[in-house]
């Protein structure tokens, strides 16, 4: 495992991407690190971005949800507030989703 990865941000890794990531070169590594960092979504912005209009969606792209979150008036707000209670488990997804893609990436272009 590359140590330019902290453990706050190898916890979002699926496992079987930190055992794959640990194979990989180190040149490949370090692009894995540079990308990962790049394309990462922070808890405290995404709280941000819920408390302000409720684009929370969009910060994690996923627009289709952000439309419909809208349309509905965030469920007439019970919607908005049980996704103040999600929004953590969201931001792991999306980062563990991150990580995959990047890995995929990397070994078709490896």
């Amino acid at each position: 495992m590359p140590e330019l990865l902290p453990p706050s941000l190898i916890r979002y890794l699926p496992l079987w991407v930190r055992a794959e990531l640990a194979r990989l070169p180190a040149q490949q590594q370090d692009e894995f690190v540079y990308e990962y960092r790049r394309k990462l979504k922070s808890l405290p912005l995404a709280y941000l971005c819920w408390l302000a209009g409720g684009s929370h969606y969009l910060y994690l792209r996923r627009g289709w949800m952000q439309v419909f979150f809208w349309m509905t008036l965030g469920g007439m707000g019970l919607w908005w507030i049980i996704d103040g209670f999600r929004l953590p488990r969201l931001v792991h997804d999306y980062n563990a989703d991150v990580g995959v893609d990047l890995l995929r990436t990397l070994r078709v272009l490896g």
